[in-house]
């Protein structure tokens, strides 16, 4: 298995280099002779709850459009297509929660490396 690699440039002559994954957290030395600390990046992870209402929300608009479709079709009358219908906008509710739980996720995220920046 390939180990992972980070590009970082020298902080003064910017060359480019590629960074193995077991030199992290260490001093490298650029060939201009400047040393740098290597710091590993760090990545955000969404909660899954937000996975999930995109996918209950996405369920639920192609559940109103197919019950569009059949009422529409197969004679449902005006009744199944108001039902389809709200069904569709209903499913804003679990989009917003999931889009609300993001930036909540994200803006904790934000506030703990700062927070560690300023140890």
């Amino acid at each position: 298995m390939k180990k992972k690699a980070l590009n970082i440039q020298c902080p003064k002559c910017r060359k480019e280099y590629e960074i193995p994954e077991d030199l992290y957290n260490k001093d490298v030395r650029c060939s201009c002779g400047y040393e740098f600390h290597v710091t590993p990046p760090i990545i955000f992870n969404p909660p899954y709850i937000v996975s999930i209402c995109d996918v209950l929300s996405g369920l639920m608009i192609a559940a109103g459009i197919l019950g569009i479709i059949i009422s529409a079709f197969l004679g449902g009358g005006p009744a199944g297509i108001v039902i389809s219908f709200a069904i569709m906008v209903s499913s804003i509710g679990p989009y917003i929660l999931g889009t609300i739980i993001y930036y909540l996720a994200r803006i904790e995220f934000n506030t703990r490396m700062i927070m560690e920046k300023e140890k």
